[in-house]
């Protein structure tokens, strides 16, 4: 379902990813394109817009670790996310984190050459875990054509060489990991429950294999290990998640003057701009893919 509702601030947005194309493409790896990280960017404000009421440097800064680590803010491969971060001078204030997802931390395990996979488990599945010289596996029958019942658990499989790692999620184990999030009652643990236990089963399970590229490390952290970090603020109920990302990435600079614009882009800066009125910045969408 489509809606009207502007997004004041997107063009504003739209037009610093323009200006800074040269540093966004030095960021993203070769296999990502820019119009098609851009355009997810825009469409990830549209859904949650709340990210353009936090520090907007922060922002900018989750947007460049999110090309850094060549994911999409789809809410899939990772997500912008709203805290509140403590400051000694300034005392709380509001900042946008990067997040990465389910297939974001999947996506980076690969890049370590590690093979990974996630899922939930509900009531009625078969489901059965074991150990031998060859380490763990797991076996998991669900139909996806029948009631399954309530969502029991989850796990997360990695391999590595000829080595299975498996590690599980019990109700009980993903309710206390909620409990201790700063986004525990709001935000995706709200909106996607069975992603974050999902992706809780996969940061449990990255803790046990071995990662040897410290960048890649680094991309797998989990931005709610920063001490400095409050509850996480309530994000708005759209169809989206949101990124978060640490406050040492410097600011893209501004382009040379006359940068032309990508073809792409620019037709997501037409369509953010006004069409009636000054106020009126972009368009909110519920179609399309979950944020």
């Amino acid at each position: 379902m489509s809606t009207d509702r502007p997004v004041p601030g997107v063009t504003q947005v739209a037009e610093y990813l323009r200006a800074s194309q040269s540093t966004i493409v030095s960021l993203l790896p070769p296999d990502v394109d820019f119009d098609r990280f851009t355009q997810t960017t825009i469409v990830a404000i549209q859904h949650t817009p709340d990210v353009l009421n936090a520090d907007r440097q922060s922002f900018y800064n989750a947007i460049a670790r999110a090309a850094s680590d060549g994911l999409m803010p789809d809410g899939r491969e990772g997500a912008f996310v709203c805290f509140n971060v403590r400051d000694n001078n300034e005392g709380v204030r509001r900042v946008v984190k990067w997040m990465p997802m389910v297939e974001g931390i999947i996506k980076q395990l690969g890049k370590a050459g590690i093979t990974a996979y996630a899922s939930s488990v509900y009531e009625k599945d078969e489901i059965e875990v074991w150990n031998d010289d060859n380490g763990q596996h797991v076996k998991h029958r669900p139909n996806p054509f029948k009631d399954r019942g309530p969502m029991i658990g989850a796990y997360a499989v990695a391999k590595v060489g000829e080595r299975t790692f498996v590690e599980t999620l019990n109700r009980d184990q993903a309710e206390l990991i909620r409990k201790s999030s700063r986004s525990g009652d709001s935000g995706p643990w709200r909106m996607w429950e069975d992603r974050m236990w999902q992706k809780s089963a996969l940061h449990r399970i990255k803790k046990r294999v071995p990662i040897l590229d410290p960048k890649i490390a680094e991309a797998l952290r989990d931005p709610e290990e920063d001490t400095d970090l409050g509850p996480a603020l309530t994000v708005v109920e759209t169809k989206q998640v949101v990124p978060a990302v640490v406050e040492d990435k410097p600011q893209p600079p501004p382009p040379p003057p006359g940068t032309r614009r990508p073809t792409g882009l620019q037709k997501v800066i037409e369509r953010a701009k006004p069409q009636s009125s000054a106020g009126a910045i972009g368009t909110a969408t519920d179609e399309g893919d979950i944020f």
